[in-house]
């Protein structure tokens, strides 16, 4: 069972510059370690597999937690999650670029990480929110459809965008996944693509989420366990109809 979004990933080649840039909205890390080992089962996912990586959990309050990774090697290829920052204060976009349409590039020079993010303002709620992200999508319904086996609900669908929503006992927030009608996605996601790469998403169990995904069709590994930040982890990675991975996390007695 599927209970909680543990984290969205971000690819960042300097931890302190990235931490010091997301601090701005509220941001601090909740740990980091160096030298974490590489799964097995994530090789397929990464453009070079090495043996090990770092990562830093990032935490704001109720705002989905950031993962940053450092596989080493990281991609200029965009990857399929959109991020949407609501009500960012002046001084975190001084460095980047404005590209149009309420979207703004952030670059590896001035933040540690290469991205592109949609910016908007909520002026009933000044504060800031990260708790919104798209996903593009070939085939709404299929898309929808997958993301449903981990929780999200669909909560209206239009021609050219379907709307779903994840909330928990767990979560003092709602999240909203935004799927975007797309003509083409380019179906080969990484885990080292620039930008935000992965959500993960905590389940009781992966192992017996493992096989019910299979079951249905979803291409998904084998679980491995990680020992991480003193806790055990059991893990599992799958791959949407796009080719978007999703990380299955459990915590281990």
């Amino acid at each position: 069972m599927m209970i909680k979004i543990d984290h969205i990933a971000l690819a960042s080649h300097d931890f302190r510059k990235t931490t010091g840039a997301l601090g701005i909205l509220g941001y601090s890390a909740e740990f980091c370690e160096r030298g974490v080992p590489n799964l097995k089962i994530k090789e397929h996912l990464l453009s070079q597999p090495g043996p090990t990586h770092d990562l830093s959990l990032l935490r704001s309050g109720d705002n989905l937690g950031i993962e940053l990774l450092d596989h080493g090697s990281c991609g200029s290829r965009e990857p399929y999650i959109r991020p949407v920052f609501e009500n960012v204060p002046s001084r975190f976009l001084e460095g980047s670029r404005v590209l149009g349409n309420g979207r703004y590039g952030f670059r590896e020079q001035e933040y540690g990480f290469d991205a592109d993010i949609t910016v908007s303002d909520d002026p009933a709620d000044p504060a800031f929110h990260f708790t919104r992200f798209r996903v593009p999508a070939e085939d709404l319904a299929e898309s929808a459809r997958f993301w449903e086996q981990f929780g999200f609900r669909t909560r209206s669908t239009g021609e050219d965008v379907v709307l779903l929503e994840f909330s928990s006992s767990l979560h003092r927030k709602t999240f909203r996944l935004e799927l975007e009608r797309a003509d083409h996605v380019r179906g080969d996601f990484l885990l080292d693509d620039a930008g935000f790469n992965c959500i993960a998403i905590v389940s009781t169990s992966p192992a017996r989420d493992r096989d019910l995904l299979a079951k249905k069709g979803i291409a998904i590994t084998g679980t491995e366990h990680l020992l991480l930040a003193g806790k055990n982890l059991t893990i599992a990675f799958c791959t949407g109809p796009c080719g978007e991975p999703v990380e299955i996390i459990g915590y281990a007695p």
